[in-house]
């Protein structure tokens, strides 16, 4: 069967066309179609289109031009469909075959009038080879489209889509205009998360039905703290494919600097923020890290034998009034250290905020920061050394498997099948090892990418300093306390008479006399 035999003077056809992308039009496949009928003397009476509309995306089912046309030739009388080519009908080739097996059921022959050919020609192979060719275009077509568009990010050009909470787009100028209002409630909800607030707490605190008409969720702040548009970046691949709320690890991100984004905060607090969420995900930071009556957890040590003391509140009521304490103790049941909360904590503020506070007003808050990249950079040489090792010990895994595998390989058939799965087991085993391995270097990375990314960063904990130095302790949760606390000291062991010893990262004895002229107003 060809067009000659299909193509009739007086023969009445419908027309179907689809495109992909709402900047394009059906004008071009009309209007060949509309040319060929007329050269054979036809003519087209019904026309049936799917505007901006991918075959790749949508099934069959849900194109509503295409499901139109199938119903209409349920009951109409047609000599013929024309279509502009294979590709407008479907892009994979279970589809094609039940569009042609639709089509041959009703004895409708479709003409494609960009080859001048049938497209239920009846010849099997043409129409696979024409199928598999459809497909493969798709997915280059797809590919071509998504590697643009990822090159477009990098380069910090804005592709559309809809804009975080605080902006406006402006077409006309094409710049983000900022929204006063919304940017105050942004500026909150950073400020509160870097002072230890969690994600529901938060969304608590927020002005009632202030996000587009309705109340705050935990979701709704945790996709502002995630997102580095504040801080002037474009992103894709930011969520998974199947999820506008899941996301992917920052690795995966593709992003760009845009400048014609007016960032909220710095790109440095932002990513401290980041971190944060992502190691109270992780698991490796309590969700209440900064937000807790123990100042001292995770810092706080055993003198005698030097195992991290664990919290326990004691506090209840007995006959309507507060009873009992909160303490610090050794789960060492030789040492049975058990140490009253807030008498540490007056006793270790008292004697050593103080001695912050004089090295923060005598010293250059430049010196200070020198004292504790000297210590960060000590933590990053070891981590990285650590990373050294267990590539080391993967290498070595590695190289157990391969002869593992040999061995199983040189075994002679007749022994037994348990020596078999024996090898099989262990080589197992060494894989597991290898993924556990690999997970430590990957978590080791991270940390140094925050200490270099984060806590390296002079302007944001010079801010955390200033914000926070002239605090006066009064027993209460302060969050803003305890970052200060986990920034400034890494290690103190305390014994049953409250003596102890700090390890901090900036010398906090203050031999040099105070200079005034450090101290920043």
């Amino acid at each position: 069967m060809n067009i000659h035999n299909v193509l009739l003077p007086g023969k009445k056809g419908a027309f179907y066309g689809r495109h992909s992308t709402e900047e394009q039009t059906i004008d071009t496949q009309l209007h060949w179609a509309n040319e060929l009928a007329k050269e054979f003397g036809c003519e087209i009476i019904k026309e049936f289109v799917d505007i901006g509309v991918s075959a790749v995306k949508k099934n069959m089912s849900k194109r509503k031009g295409l499901t139109a046309l199938m119903t209409y030739l349920e009951t109409a009388e047609i000599d013929f469909v024309i279509i502009y080519d294979h590709t407008r009908l479907a892009r994979n080739a279970m589809e094609h075959q039940k569009i042609r097996g639709f089509f041959n059921s009703k004895k409708i022959p479709v003409v494609m009038c960009s080859t001048r050919d049938m497209y239920n020609s009846g010849d099997l192979l043409g129409e696979l080879l024409k199928d598999g060719y459809s497909k493969y275009e798709a997915d280059a077509i797809r590919q071509r489209t998504e590697d643009n568009h990822y090159k477009k990010i990098k380069e910090g050009i804005y592709r559309g889509g809809k804009l975080p909470f605080g902006y406006k787009f402006s077409p006309d100028d094409y710049i983000f205009k900022v929204l006063p209002d919304e940017k105050e409630i942004v500026d909150d909800i950073f400020q509160k998360y870097q002072e230890g607030e969690g994600f529901h707490a938060i969304a608590l605190s927020l002005k009632k039905q202030s996000f587009h008409g309705r109340d705050w969720t935990k979701d709704d702040v945790k996709l502002i703290i995630t997102n580095p548009f504040y801080a002037g970046y474009l992103t894709a691949k930011r969520f998974h494919p199947n999820s506008h709320r899941q996301l992917t690890d920052k690795e995966e991100w593709i992003m760009g600097y845009c400048e014609r984004i007016t960032p909220f905060i710095r790109y440095e607090v932002w990513e401290y923020c980041y971190e944060t969420y992502r190691s109270k995900r992780k698991g490796n930071v309590s969700p209440k890290n900064f937000k807790t009556p123990f100042l001292l957890r995770d810092i706080l040590f055993c003198k005698n034998c030097k195992t991290p003391l664990k919290c326990k509140n004691q506090k209840n009521k007995y006959h309507g009034k507060p009873n009992g304490n909160s303490i610090y103790y050794c789960e060492n049941k030789a040492c049975s250290l058990r140490l009253e909360k807030n008498k540490v904590h007056e006793k270790f503020i008292e004697e050593e905020m103080s001695a912050v506070l004089i090295k923060y007003i005598s010293t250059q808050h430049k010196d200070i920061h020198e004292e504790i990249l000297i210590n960060l950079k000590q933590k990053v040489d070891k981590l990285s050394q650590q990373i050294i090792e267990l590539e080391i010990m993967i290498d070595e895994f590695t190289l157990q498997i391969r002869r593992t595998e040999a061995e199983l390989h040189s075994l002679d058939p007749n022994k037994p099948q348990e020596l078999k799965n024996s090898f099989l087991r262990y080589r197992i085993l060494l894989k597991e090892k290898i993924n556990n391995t690999q997970q430590l270097i990957n978590e080791k990375k991270l940390k140094i990418s925050y200490i270099e990314n984060v806590e390296s960063d002079f302007l944001l904990m010079k801010g955390l300093l200033v914000d926070t130095i002239l605090l006066e302790y009064n027993g209460e949760i302060d969050p803003r306390l305890r970052r200060l606390l986990l920034y400034l000291f890494e290690r103190i062991e305390i014994g049953p008479d409250l003596v102890y010893d700090v390890t901090a990262r900036i010398d906090l004895e203050n031999d040099t006399p105070v200079v005034l002229s450090g101290f920043i107003t």
